[in-house]
């Protein structure tokens, strides 16, 4: 055989196994690649969908929870009366908070009011909510406790239920029974969802074979998520979540690999018309940079991994494809990887305030706060005094307001560094990583005069006043507990009820003098007062209010800085 029919037959044995490896390459690692990265991008869909049925819920809690905790519901779970009914037990009312089903019952578990619009209808008809006197087996009161919420299963439809004890406006008890708010989850809030998620959803019930989420490629084009919601009163019906969607990225990316693949074919098929030298040269080594570069794009997740080669020939044309083709795929990779952290973001922050929420608390104080260097920490709760008054007379559109813009004054006087947290309705939390308690006492009085001299509201302006209570540390060592940080802010709660009972529109604080090595720290107010006589804490308070210093409703303290 002639060396130049040799050199072809090399050159066609390489050019076949360069392709069938492309082939290969693409069918074993690009095809499922892309399929993995659909398939979190379609689970990330199911889990937006999940979180905003669970806002809904959290909202219902919330609202429960300003309703359950006010004197005029507890006086009227005691003796109902006609003058609570009639302004507050009105269809209005449901519309106003985005109910459709409002019920109070007693002590006794016997219904004082059931209150209902059109998508309820009579809750007679309903076997979750017949009968005027309510067992302890009932579902409403077996399956969820208090300041809970579930998904029941109805005659009509999944019902979101809230419930909270009712107690006075301090959430102060005993409980004289129960405040329950529901919400159905029928089409108008799916499309709500749908919309505000930019997805189409269809809910619908299914009996329980799994609660794992799937997705499914129908077609090339075509693919179809699922999800699952428990429900609290059924094992065997759960909410089923379906989500039909289409693959632009599939499909772009497919195009890409196919035209990339056809390049290649060409090119390599003039090439093995050159000889082995010029071959060497100009294809061999490009092609083995090319796959080196792809390798790096592949495992290595680089942005920019492909480089023009250095010609004008067939292969820089080759290379100016994989180059396009890789910006394309990054761009989409990156617009992934923006949505999940928008969505992460979301949910670490209060839609109202803008400050973070409870979830990014509890996030932040089990991992971030344990690896922080030994030094001072303060924690700080601050309530907003007579809130409950801004929305009764104002309206809960400027009780809105008035929120956001106690959110704004804190940050105003808050390092950037420091932790903003909205804890739940008009309660907000600061954590302040080196602040002693000296610089703590400094800034709570800033923050209660600031608050005192601002004018909140809109057309209406009106005057506040905040109580505060913080609790400052000295951490000398890492602790990888999550309740020892939790004991920590309820010192601060603790003070803060100090600050309410002694006339409000001031401040106490606590100031640790011990190294706590078991993690315990006192629970109540009986506690702190043995602490302070012990020496272990140090109370820290304004002289006026030092006088008449109140740990409970009776108590009174004598111990201060």
């Amino acid at each position: 055989m002639q060396l130049s029919q040799k050199l072809i037959a090399i050159e066609v044995l390489f050019f076949t196994i360069l392709m069938g490896g492309v082939a290969l390459t693409i069918y074993f690692f690009a095809l499922p690649e892309i399929r993995n990265v659909e398939t979190q991008y379609h689970l990330t869909d199911i889990k937006r969908i999940q979180n905003g049925i669970k806002n809904e819920l959290d909202y219902l809690n919330s609202m429960s929870t300003d309703w359950a905790a006010w004197d005029d519901t507890y006086q009227y779970s005691d003796q109902p009366y006609k003058a609570f009914e009639t302004a507050n037990l009105v269809p209005e009312t449901l519309e106003d908070l985005r109910l459709d089903l409002l019920i109070l019952i007693n002590k006794e578990n016997r219904i004082l009011n059931k209150l209902a619009n059109d998508n309820i209808g009579d809750p007679e008809s309903l076997q979750l909510l017949q009968g005027s006197e309510w067992s302890n087996n009932h579902p409403a009161l077996q399956y969820i406790g208090d300041d809970k919420q579930g998904i029941f299963e109805t005659e009509i439809g999944p019902l979101l239920l809230a419930r909270q004890p009712i107690l006075t406006t301090r959430k102060q008890g005993p409980p004289r029974g129960y405040l329950i708010f529901a919400k159905l989850l029928n089409d108008s809030l799916v499309q709500e969802l749908s919309e505000e998620l930019q997805v189409d959803i269809s809910i619908s019930m299914a009996t329980k074979s799994t609660l794992t989420p799937s997705v499914k490629f129908i077609s090339p084009k075509q693919s179809h998520s699922r999800g699952y919601i428990q429900l609290m009163n059924s094992s065997n019906t759960v909410i089923q979540l379906d989500i039909d969607q289409p693959r632009p990225f599939y499909q772009q990316a497919i195009s890409a690999l196919r035209y990339s693949l056809f390049t290649a074919l060409i090119l390599s098929s003039i090439a093995c018309l050159i000889t082995y030298m010029i071959l060497r040269k100009v294809l061999i080594n490009p092609i083995i940079q090319l796959q080196q570069q792809a390798d790096r794009f592949k495992y290595k997740g680089e942005k920019q991994p492909f480089t023009a080669l250095e010609s004008n020939d067939e292969l820089g044309q080759l290379s100016t494809t994989f180059i396009a083709m890789a910006k394309e795929l990054s761009q989409h990779f990156g617009e992934l990887t923006q949505e999940r952290d928008q969505l992460q973001d979301s949910s670490y922050t209060d839609a109202l305030t803008t400050l973070k929420n409870p979830r990014f608390l509890s996030a932040f104080l089990s991992s971030e706060a344990n690896k922080k260097p030994p030094a001072d920490w303060t924690f700080f709760t601050l309530d907003l005094d007579f809130f409950k008054q801004v929305n009764d007379n104002y309206g809960h559109d400027i009780g809105d307001v008035t929120l956001q813009q106690f959110s704004a004054q804190l940050k105003s006087f808050c390092r950037d560094q420091d932790i903003l947290v909205r804890s739940g309705g008009e309660e907000f939390t600061v954590i302040c990583y080196q602040l002693d308690g000296t610089s703590a006492k400094k800034l709570a009085e800033r923050i209660r005069q600031g608050i005192e001299k601002f004018e909140f509201g809109n057309q209406q302006k009106f005057n506040l006043s905040c109580s505060i209570g913080f609790f400052s540390i000295h951490i000398y060592t890492p602790q990888a507990n999550t309740h020892v940080w939790k004991n920590m802010l309820k010192l601060s709660d603790i003070a803060l009820y100090a600050a309410k009972y002694s006339g409000r529109n001031t401040w106490v604080g606590l100031q640790n003098l011990s190294h706590c090595k078991d993690g315990h720290y006192p629970n109540d107010s009986s506690e702190v007062q043995h602490w302070l006589e012990s020496k272990k804490l140090k109370l820290i308070t304004p002289p006026h209010t030092e006088e008449q210093l109140r740990w409970d409703k009776e108590t009174p303290t004598n111990c201060s800085e």
